[in-house]
């Protein structure tokens, strides 16, 4: 919240809002503080690790020693070009999280093309940023309950405007360990979608189509982190029982052994062949056809006629054999999913990205 309070005056309204409450903020770095976060000390213990002009960041555990977890806290500046110096904090601030993490609050930014409801229509540059922060990040964004617009600007009638720009997000672990809704969620959404389907077959509204479509776009987002979840629970559980000699790793491994092997294969003349020796024959064959005859020689090609089609420029020329960035190593490290398998060294993509500002020298040296 913009709470326009002097920080002198801070104590004093914190005691009177939420007597014997405490809180944090960050007046260090935003003049009358953008960010409090106050919390009852006989349930939780809230520690500051890091703040920003546009966010404060901590770690919550309840004194019951059932939660802990990172929060971060977010109130956005109103241009693009300010919350681009918040988009660079979020992602450094991922760079040493590896437990159940939420971030959220008022980002002052629209995320997708229905955010907003009157006013000027929301263009790519609004959202482009946001999307790509969330996105590198794999990011889930948490149920909400109430009125999807959470601002507007107070006019009346055909001059209101309504924007969606505050949100919660959760990290996989987060969901790993808090997402158990979302089962729930999938299976509540496909039974609206049965029901929208049953009225439609007996009388069809375009009004229930445009139901039927929102629908689905719930089901497959749901899915989709459902999928997700699901993926980081089955590394993570290899992580820790496949790299050992166990009973987990022979299992794992007889089952791909398993996989891997043909027993039948249908030959090019129609018949099932069930030998070992007879399905290795027949695949060498296969690939001989596919080869095909040795040609006696090659036509060379004509440099005259290629000079008369499409060529590079100079400039593109000079790009082609251009030294690869840093910033290029890093936008395709990026690129590379979190939930692919490990290289020869045993180091995921995801190590690469988390240790990426202690090992960027290095990295960007060898490549």
């Amino acid at each position: 919240m913009e709470t326009r309070v002097k920080e002198h005056n801070f104590k004093r309204i914190i005691k009177a809002i939420t007597p014997d409450w405490e809180g944090i903020n960050n007046y260090q770095y935003a003049q009358n503080s953008r960010v409090w976060v106050l919390w009852d000390p006989r349930w939780y213990s809230v520690m500051l690790i890091k703040a920003g002009a546009q966010y404060v960041h901590c770690q919550l555990i309840d004194n019951l020693g059932k939660i802990e977890c990172l929060i971060t806290v977010v109130y956005g500046h109103n241009t693009i070009e300010q919350r681009k110096a918040l988009w660079a904090d979020i992602h450094n601030l991922t760079a040493n999280i590896t437990t159940p993490w939420i971030i959220g609050g008022d980002f002052n930014a629209v995320l997708y093309s229905q955010d907003r409801l009157m006013g000027n229509p929301i263009t790519y540059a609004e959202t482009q940023d946001f999307a790509s922060c969330i996105q590198t990040l794999q990011l889930n964004q948490l149920l909400w309950k109430g009125d999807y617009y959470t601002w507007s600007n107070k006019q009346d009638r055909t001059d209101r405007i309504r924007s969606r720009i505050d949100r919660m997000f959760g990290n996989f672990e987060w969901m790993i360990q808090w997402g158990r809704s979302i089962a729930d969620k999938i299976d509540k959404a496909r039974g609206e979608l049965q029901d929208i389907q049953e009225k439609i077959t007996t009388n069809y509204t375009d009004g229930l189509l445009e139901q039927e479509k929102t629908v689905i776009h719930q089901l497959e987002k749901w899915s989709l982190i459902e999928e997700s979840v699901l993926k980081q629970k089955s590394r993570a559980r290899w992580i820790k029982l496949g790299d050992s000699n166990s009973k987990y790793f022979s299992a794992m491994l007889k089952e791909r052994n398993q996989r891997k092997q043909i027993k039948e294969l249908t030959s090019l003349d129609g018949q099932k062949l069930n030998d070992a020796d007879k399905i290795k024959h027949e695949i060498i064959e296969f690939y001989k056809l596919l080869i095909g005859t040795a040609a006696p020689n090659l036509p060379a090609i004509n440099r005259e006629i290629i000079k008369q089609g499409p060529m590079l420029s100079q400039q593109q020329k000079r790009q082609l054999v251009a030294e690869i960035s840093d910033q290029e190593i890093f936008e395709g490290l990026q690129n590379i999913r979190d939930d692919k398998s490990p290289g020869v060294d045993g180091f995921n993509a995801c190590f690469f990205k988390k240790t990426w500002p202690i090992i960027k020298e290095e990295i960007c040296a060898a490549v």
